[in-house]
């Protein structure tokens, strides 16, 4: 199986290229998250990601594209022109504004929505009129790019609604018995999603997940307020973006979300939270999957400060060994937003029966992509 893990040498490049040729499916890595790729007009291959991830159909997938594209006087027109979008309907402003997006943030994890060509197989884009584009920043991917004629339709490669992964191993533990092969990259330097933008044809920018790129960088750049997504009960049957859905980026084990940083927890809360933990301990037992003088641990994710001082408070409440993961000691965005993903599973993992975060109180910056996240991802209280 490990085997199936290869260093991003050319031969092992033009390996991937080949089998993406034929329709077979590669974890690929970018600088938000590990995909899991195919030829976006082959419409068997990209059946195939969605049968492989468990995924529904009616979330559409994000298409990839080389940076060789940026060569081009008019990269709207070279975009339209490889068959991706169709600029009919879009105004001088929606052109202005989307160009100048692409031309700042590409390559990068910035996924624009544009309408789609009628080339694009409807598998792709769950049926939409639009179509997701963007273009990684990572050289691996970017060469096989460069040596295969097609863009790559790739969400991320895990099972559906669960942890991202940020290694070729995340995606060898889940994913790998149904890939031909996977390119190491190394750990993913973003480690969240991309953020993506909906460009209406009249030119307004709308919010539809939150990521790795800062939205007041895409508004400073566009030099318009970008609008938030309202959730409505359509967009749960026909999300227009991937990361839509209410519940996703989830944990095997029970995640919930506390309602405060643990330094402000109080005897009340301690008592809620005990009563949750023995509901999840019964079943464990009822199970037989530990003795009770043999109690696994619990999971605590820590948002920034001092980990272990959390820590020893919760272990002292709570009656439990705690095995514990710190995102930022002094609550920096960019380094929360790498480790999230990757401490999330850490815990997933570890001999814990129960998971807590504290909750994401920050929402600038990165912080709103994981406060996005950490909401999906956990239970409620």
């Amino acid at each position: 199986m490990t085997m199936k893990i290869l260093k991003p040498t050319l031969k092992n490049i033009k390996k991937a290229a080949h089998y993406l040729n034929i329709g077979e499916l590669v974890g690929i890595p970018t600088e938000t998250v590990y995909g899991l790729a195919a030829n976006t007009f082959n419409t068997e291959a990209v059946l195939k990601i969605f049968k492989t991830k468990n995924r529904p159909t009616f979330d559409p997938l994000i298409v990839h594209i080389s940076t060789k594209i940026l060569k081009c006087k008019n990269i709207l027109l070279e975009l339209e022109n490889n068959n991706l979008i169709c600029l009919d309907t879009f105004t001088q402003k929606a052109k202005t504004r989307a160009k100048k997006l692409m031309l700042k943030f590409w390559p990068g994890p910035l996924t624009l929505v544009l309408p789609k060509h009628n080339a694009v197989p409807d598998i792709v884009t769950s049926g939409l009129p639009t179509i997701a584009i963007r273009m990684p920043n990572h050289k691996v991917t970017q060469q096989l790019l460069s040596l295969i004629k097609f863009p790559l339709a790739a969400p991320s490669a895990n099972l559906f609604g669960k942890i991202s992964p940020t290694t070729a191993l995340h995606v060898l533990s889940e994913l790998g018995n149904n890939v031909a092969m996977i390119l190491d990259g190394g750990t993913c330097p973003i480690g969240i999603e991309s953020t993506v933008i909906f460009v209406h044809p009249g030119g307004q920018l709308t919010l539809l997940r939150p990521g790795g790129l800062k939205l007041s960088q895409i508004e400073k750049i566009a030099n318009t307020r970008v609008h938030q997504k309202q959730r409505s009960l359509e967009h749960k049957n026909h999300p227009s973006s991937p990361g839509m859905l209410e519940s996703h980026y989830a944990p095997k084990k029970p995640l919930y979300m506390l309602t405060k940083s643990i330094l402000h927890l109080n005897k009340k809360d301690f008592k809620k939270l005990k009563i949750l933990i023995k509901d999840s301990l019964q079943e464990i037992l009822s199970t037989k999957t530990c003795k009770e003088n043999n109690l696994p641990q619990i999971g605590l994710l820590v948002m920034r400060g001092d980990a272990k001082q959390k820590a020893r408070k919760f272990a002292t409440q709570l009656g439990f060994p705690v095995k514990v993961k710190l995102l930022s000691s002094k609550g920096n965005d960019q380094e929360s937003a790498k480790n999230f993903f990757s401490s999330l599973r850490k815990l997933d993992v570890s001999p814990t029966f129960i998971l807590f975060s504290e909750p994401c109180l920050n929402t600038k910056g990165l912080f709103h992509a994981i406060a996005d996240r950490l909401k999906k991802a956990s239970n409620k209280i």
